[in-house]
Formats: C-alpha cells, structure tokens, sequence
C-alpha cells in the first residue's frame, strides 16, 4: 500500500480492498470529531492498567486518541465513525457477564 499526499488530494495505490477501506478511513479522518465517555472509576483505572493496555489497544484498533479528562471520564478524538466504534468497544468491554446469562 502507498499513500501519497499532494496538493489537490490523496493518491493511494494498492489493491482494490485495501485501498477501498483507505479511501474510508481518510473520509472518516477529514470529519474529526471530539465524544466524552463517562465511565466509573473502577472502568478508567481497568483502562489504565497494565501501562494502559487496554486504552493503547482501543486507540489502536479504531485509530482514536484518548485523553483522560478526570477519574470518571475519558475524551476521545478522531473520526465520527472511529469515535463512536471505540465508545461502543469501551462500553461492551465493562459490560457484565451476568447480562449475558440466560
């Protein structure tokens, strides 16, 4: 995969997949946006541990950062869909096991 940035664009080279999810990432990128996740403290501290493992993997993943805003609450930056993609993945991984028993 290359990407190329000149004046008037992108040029992405690659195959037709992989520079389709690019072209994706790089429309997300252009409309950033900024969400506040409210969490308990148990929930920050479990995504800072580890030399916040868990934090560093969601940034990662969804190609967001994360910026601890108080014991309670997390800030995230990025794209509208990676922002709300990682919201979602920090949510579902706090979410109890006995929710899912039937």
């Amino acid at each position: 995969m290359f990407i190329h940035n000149a004046r008037d664009g992108f040029t992405v080279l690659g195959e037709k997949v992989n520079v389709d999810k690019c072209e994706a990432m790089i429309k997300d990128m252009l409309n950033e946006v900024e969400e506040t996740v409210k969490l308990g403290k148990d929930e920050v501290r479990a995504l800072l541990a580890h030399n916040a493992k868990y934090r560093h993997m969601i940034e990662d993943q969804y190609h967001v950062i994360s910026r601890l805003v108080d014991n309670e609450t997390i800030r995230l930056v990025g794209g509208q869909n990676s922002v709300k993609q990682a919201e979602r993945a920090i949510h579902d991984l706090f979410k109890s096991e006995s929710a899912i028993h039937v």
